[in-house]
């Protein structure tokens, strides 16, 4: 059974820069420990620093193909695919894009030291949101690339496609996941869906994600906003009783 554009599977898998086989994605703990992505628990140590990683992170992902869910150019090898371990080399342009040498920017000195930075070779800096990494620095002059840290570089993937993901719970999750939206009581039944968010989000930013997931997965799904704390007058008791009955028989 291959897979097809809009399957929904769930993969393990990793990336490594041919050249040097250096991991620089995985889902796999393993993989994740031999190339160094997995920060140790310290005794002692709160367990979730944002920025670091630990072995619960690593685990199969559950992807919509077609929906560049993962890189764009491993997406399109999906396709017809068969369940199982399968190796996916991808060129250049097909991972990261070739080297672009207009994204080569010379910086003066001067702008650092305005900054109070001090520019050095292998610094990463953001600049107007760009992320850029200091190549050389000589003579009042540095040179920043702002090409992606990969690109130029040939890849290979290994992928374990464990299975195809029929459930309309799981799919919304793994679009929702993908859009890193913070939801919380997803509930399902049949076509249509809910949950929760952790914070109001604006209406016509949450709009797009609504849709995706209606188009990806049939589904029509509606999110309830946390409610903001009014100071309302306290009902009595029979009137709450009365609106919750009222509610359910909307609901049906």
């Amino acid at each position: 059974m291959s897979i097809q554009k809009g399957d929904f599977i769930e993969l393990d898998y990793t990336g490594k820069i041919v050249e040097d086989d250096m991991i620089f994605d995985t889902t796999i703990p393993a993989d994740a420990k031999k190339a160094g992505l997995i920060h140790e628990h310290a005794d002692g140590e709160e367990h979730h620093h944002h920025h670091h990683l630990h072995e619960e992170d690593f685990k199969p992902v559950v992807v919509c193909v077609g929906q560049n869910h993962v890189l764009p150019g491993l997406d399109k090898k999906l396709e017809g695919l068969s369940m199982g371990k399968h190796e996916i080399n991808l060129t250049e342009e097909e991972a990261f894009g070739k080297k672009n040498s207009k994204l080569l920017k010379l910086i003066p000195l001067t702008a650092f030291k305005e900054q109070k930075i001090n520019p050095q070779v292998g610094l990463v800096l953001n600049i107007d949101d760009a992320k850029g990494i200091v190549r050389s620095v000589s003579g009042g002059r540095v040179i920043v690339d702002f090409n992606h840290p990969l690109a130029g570089k040939e890849v290979l993937y290994t992928v374990n496609i464990n299975k195809k993901v029929d459930d309309a719970e799981q799919k919304i999750k793994a679009v929702l996941t993908m859009a890193r939206l913070p939801y919380s009581d997803l509930k399902v039944e049949g076509t249509k869906a809910s949950a929760k968010l952790a914070f109001e989000i604006p209406k016509e930013l949450v709009e797009p994600y609504l849709e995706d997931v209606k188009k990806i997965t049939g589904v029509e799904l509606k999110f309830v906003m946390p409610e903001t704390k009014k100071a309302a007058p306290e009902k009595t008791q029979k009137k709450e009783q009365k609106e919750e009955n009222s509610e359910k028989n909307n609901k049906v």
